[in-house]
């Protein structure tokens, strides 16, 4: 499981990128990344959201994969700060627990 909460979130209430509302083009990013991955994302709430690998679908090292996608992420933060003069960093957790179901 991989889940994000996005730090100073308060600065993107008026920030628009390429006709959307910023918040709504980081959640995609997260999005397309779990996807990418193999994995799914559950839910999103505001500023936060969470996905899981391995749920739907055997996957050989789930925690590889998450961190992927965490790393991948911070990257598009970085450049999407730079492009837009914003500041927004996230905080990431990943969680694993084996047999579950």
């Amino acid at each position: 499981l991989i889940t994000y909460d996005l730090i100073n979130s308060s600065e993107l209430h008026s920030v628009i990128v390429d006709g959307k509302l910023a918040k709504t083009v980081i959640m995609h990013k997260f999005t397309e990344l779990v996807l990418k991955f193999g994995g799914w994302r559950e839910h999103h709430s505001g500023d936060l959201a969470y996905a899981h690998f391995g749920l739907l679908k055997e996957v050989v090292n789930p925690c590889d994969i998450a961190l992927a996608v965490a790393s991948e992420f911070r990257v598009f933060l970085k450049n999407f700060n730079i492009q837009n003069n914003t500041s927004i960093e996230c905080g990431i957790g990943l969680h694993y627990a084996k047999n579950c179901l």
